[in-house]
């Protein structure tokens, strides 16, 4: 008995041992933990600094920078990125034992192409019934098939032939409206973006580049619709852009498949189907004005697709819409479809203007689709371009009154633009030459209309300046670009007295070469003197400056040009100019320094008197 209670004993001591051992153990363990926690080692008093710690204070940074970034496993995990990867790879497994049996010869291709469509229709099924569920893992199986279904169709049509053309349409038509209904549905912008775009591209590459344009073009127009339905529903505002240009990039290679024949004279082949490029023009400008004309009216965020398709628009019409006149041989069809087009979009403008000033959402994009289109339908309704600048120039004109009302900088860079490009297209087609195809009378009207339009443009701007708070004056603080005007203003002066010297030379001189010549620079030197007159009156830098190149030009075209070969009382005119330029310039930036010196020298006689 007493054997057994020492035995007991014994053992109840080595547990209490091993018990001390571990509550030991435990505790240094614990102050192990807690000192990886604060960045201090155990053992450390309470008010030693982490950084005099050592070692163990290097463990803990060591053991923070090895620790994965904030939200990146949170990513990974709620995010599914794993799970979603892992259903990609399964997809695309059994996707490419279906591609080594029809490669390798177990099945045929069209029995492939089969099973490829029908794998792709339980896919796009069972993304549609997780979307129903609000299942995480839809957008992999709807995406996933329709990729497949794209990659398919395309290639069992051009590879294999095993899909007809009309079955492959009909299988992207059915595609693209499943897609709509889905995405619109329940809000998939993704699944939206990859089936829009995907059906306009395929439609584009099957059977290019002899592309039956009729169903191309069907696609191409739905898939626009879906883009604009998916931005009203605020489901995907982006996916306008590619849809957008892809149909401009579709009916510019259509406009061409039919321009190129008719430019040679020869039939249009019945493959390009140009009976079909009208309504379809029309179809794309008529979808895309209601577009927008709806939004304008329902005064929705102001957006730049909003400001820059009705050029788009306008452009779109342009490529196809010479094409189809010339196919029909009724090309005074084209400027009056232009003209109406233009006057449309004016009077929109017009309309958004007067109906809520300073603010109208797409009033800017209006106007200047109808000046875009006014560049090209002016022109062709007249029937030369030298009656047109006149046109141009008004119109110019009238662009900078209207960006005053409406606000609008961006009217009032196009009105500064105008006049130039009027100036650059006579100039390019030598509508300010006497003797040349064009009438002097309409030769010499278009650079009347350049130089009064331009000055009357330059003086309003200068009285008028830019909107405040708009990205023109963050551009062009001090509107140095209206000096744009005042140049083509003095160019049409200039071209316009030149021809008056064309016409009259050969009534006062056998030999009016050197009249004509030395005229050009008396011209030059006396708009010179005009301008430094003007500029010391007005106490104005900008035309003095103006001045001074003009004074440079002239004084360079009579030593290096006239004095070698012309002569004469011409030439002696020509050198007397630009004396008088000389004179005027010494007496106007005397005058100017000694009021600039008087004014300073007041300034401290009248604090002077303040100060007593």
């Amino acid at each position: 008995m007493g054997a057994n209670n020492s035995d007991i004993i014994t053992d109840l001591s080595l547990i209490s041992e091993r018990i001390l051992f571990l509550e030991t153990r435990v505790a240094e363990l614990t102050d192990k933990v807690s000192s990886l926690e604060v960045g201090t080692p155990a053992g450390t008093p309470a008010g030693t600094p982490a950084g005099s710690a050592g070692e163990p204070e290097k463990m803990g940074e060591t053991a923070a920078f090895l620790e994965p970034p904030e939200g990146l496993g949170e990513w990974l995990g709620k995010g599914l990125f794993l799970q979603k990867m892992a259903v990609v790879c399964f997809i695309l497994v059994f996707a490419l034992l279906l591609r080594t049996f029809s490669d390798s010869g177990y099945i045929n291709a069209a029995a492939g192409s089969l099973l490829g469509l029908a794998y792709v229709s339980i896919l796009a099924g069972i993304g549609c019934f997780f979307y129903v569920n609000d299942r995480r893992m839809a957008n992999v199986f709807s995406i996933s098939g329709f990729l497949l279904l794209f990659t398919i169709v395309i290639e069992g049509h051009e590879r294999f032939g095993t899909i007809p053309t009309n079955v492959a349409y009909a299988i992207l038509l059915t595609a693209l409206a499943t897609s709509a209904f889905v995405g619109v549905r329940y809000r998939q912008a993704g699944l939206l973006t990859v089936s829009v775009i995907g059906v306009a591209v395929a439609g584009m590459v099957l059977d290019f580049p002899r592309l039956f344009f009729p169903w191309s073009g069907l696609l191409i127009l739905l898939a626009n619709g879906v883009a604009f339905t998916a931005s009203e529903r605020s489901v995907s505002g982006k996916l306008k852009w590619p849809v957008t240009l892809l149909a401009l990039l579709f009916m510019a290679l259509w406009s061409f498949k039919v321009f190129a024949p008719l430019e040679r004279g020869e039939p249009v082949p019945p493959h390009v189907y140009p009976d079909w490029l009208a309504p379809f023009l029309i179809s794309f400008v008529g979808l895309y004005l209601a577009f927008y004309v709806g939004r304008y009216f329902k005064e929705a965020k102001a957006t730049v697709y909003d400001s820059v398709i009705p050029s788009l628009n306008v452009l779109l019409f342009f490529g196809g819409g010479v094409v189809v006149t010339d196919y029909w041989q009724q090309p005074w069809l084209f400027g009056l479809l232009t003209l109406t087009l233009a006057l449309g979009h004016i009077a929109l403008g017009w309309r958004l203007l007067t109906r809520k000033p300073g603010s109208a959402v797409g009033m800017a994009g209006a106007f200047v689709a109808g000046a875009l289109a006014m560049t090209v339908a002016v022109p062709t309704v007249v029937g030369n371009v030298a009656w047109a600048i006149p046109i141009w120039a008004l119109i110019a004109y009238g662009l900078a009154r209207l960006s005053e009302r409406g606000g609008s900088a961006f009217i009032r860079i196009l009105s500064y633009l105008y006049p130039v490009f009027a100036l650059l297209t006579g100039l390019a087609l030598d509508i300010y030459q006497v003797g040349q195809s064009m009438s002097p009378q309409a030769s010499l009207t278009a650079a009347a209309s350049l130089a009064l339009f331009g000055l009357m443009q330059y003086q309003w701007s200068r009285r008028n300046p830019p909107p405040p708070r708009s990205f023109f004056v963050d551009l062009d603080e001090h509107d140095r670009s209206a000096l744009l005007l005042l140049l083509v203003g003095l160019a049409g002066l200039y071209l316009l007295f030149s021809m008056i010297i064309d016409l009259a030379a050969p009534m006062v001189s056998a030999d009016p070469v050197d009249i004509m010549k030395c005229g050009r620079s008396i011209i030059i030197n006396i708009g010179a003197i005009v301008l430094l007159i003007f500029s010391g009156r007005r106490r104005d830098p900008e035309l003095a400056w103006i001045a001074g190149f003009l004074a440079i030009v002239g004084g360079l075209k009579v030593f290096l040009a006239d004095l070698f070969i012309t002569g004469g009382i011409p030439l002696v005119f020509s050198v007397l100019s630009f004396g008088l330029v000389a004179m005027t310039g010494s007496a106007v930036m005397g005058r100017w320094n000694k009021g600039l010196a008087d004014r300073h020298g007041t300034e401290p006689a009248r604090r002077g008197e303040c100060a007593r």
